[in-house]
C-alpha cells in the first residue's frame, strides 16, 4: 500500500526555523498548526487556497476520519524562504474499516488542508494515481508540507 509524499515544496534540515531566535510567538505558531485538519477528496477539482474547501468532496469510505494535528503527529516549522512557513507533517495515516455497516468503497484523488471549522483552504493536492480503499488492509500514510503565511496574509 502507498506512502505518498507531498510535492508541496520540500525544505532541507539547514532551514529549521528557531522559533525563539525569530520573535514568532511560538504559542501562536503551535494553536495554528493544531487548527488545520487534513481530509482526503474524491473529487478531480483543481483547487487553490482561493477555493472554497465546499467545492471539494470529502471521502467518506469504511473507516474514514479526517485528521487534525496534534503532538502524536511528528511536525516541524521550517522557514521557506519566502516569507511563509512550511508544518510538515508526516505520518497521516488513513486505513479502510471493513468492519463498518454499511461498508463504502472509494478511490481516493487526493487531499486538502482546511483551517479549523472552516471552508477555508490551506493547500490540497491531487495525487498521480487514485489511492483504492476496498479492501481490510488497504490504506494510506501520508507526509505533506502545509504552507503557512508570515506577513499580513491572514488565514481565519
Amino acid at each position: 500500500m502507498p506512502i505518498l509524499e507531498s510535492r508541496q515544496p520540500q525544505i532541507g534540515l539547514a532551514a529549521v526555523l528557531d522559533l525563539v531566535g525569530t520573535g514568532l510567538d511560538t504559542a501562536s505558531v503551535t494553536g495554528a498548526w493544531k487548527s488545520l485538519s487534513v481530509s482526503l477528496r474524491t473529487d478531480s477539482v483543481a483547487a487553490d487556497k482561493f477555493t472554497d474547501a465546499t467545492l471539494l468532496t470529502e471521502a467518506n469510505f469504511s473507516g474514514y476520519a479526517a485528521i487534525e494535528p496534534s503532538s502524536a503527529i511528528p511536525q516541524t516549522v521550517v522557514d521557506s524562504g519566502d516569507n511563509q512557513m512550511l508544518f510538515l507533517l508526516y505520518g497521516l495515516e488513513w486505513a479502510y474499516d471493513g468492519t463498518v455497516t454499511p461498508t463504502v468503497n472509494q478511490n481516493v484523488t487526493g487531499y486538502y488542508v482546511k483551517y479549523g471549522g472552516s471552508s477555508t483552504l490551506v493547500c490540497s493536492e491531487l495525487f498521480d494515481t487514485p489511492v483504492s480503499f476496498n479492501n481490510d488492509g488497504d490504506y494510506l500514510i501520508l507526509n505533506i508540507a502545509v504552507p503557512w503565511p508570515l506577513n499580513d496574509e491572514v488565514i481565519p
